[in-house]
């Protein structure tokens, strides 16, 4: 499922990918990303006072980088592979 987020708080819009078998919502984020995508709305982090990456010492069921940042990857039943560092973001 898709969902276009806009906050009324920062002057930022980018849809949201909700997945329904977790409580995770993923989006694309400008700071990992180094190819061309068509996605014009995308999260732009280092614009955003209400972002911040989850430490290592972040109580969450994920692995550790080698930047002490929580990441995670996760295999779907069509293939698909979805992989990078966790987040939060209040709305």
């Amino acid at each position: 499922m898709q969902l276009y987020i806009s906050t009324s708080l920062e002057v930022q819009s980018y849809w949201v990918i909700i997945n329904t078998g977790s409580n995770l919502k993923w989006t694309l984020c400008v700071l990992y990303y180094n190819f061309t995508y068509q996605m014009k709305s995308t999260l732009k982090p280092l614009q955003s006072s209400r972002y911040h990456n989850l430490s290592c010492t972040t109580s969450f069921w994920s692995a550790c980088d080698d930047n002490q940042l929580r990441c995670v990857k996760s295999s779907y039943g069509d293939g698909s592979v979805v992989e990078g560092s966790l987040a939060s973001k209040i709305l």
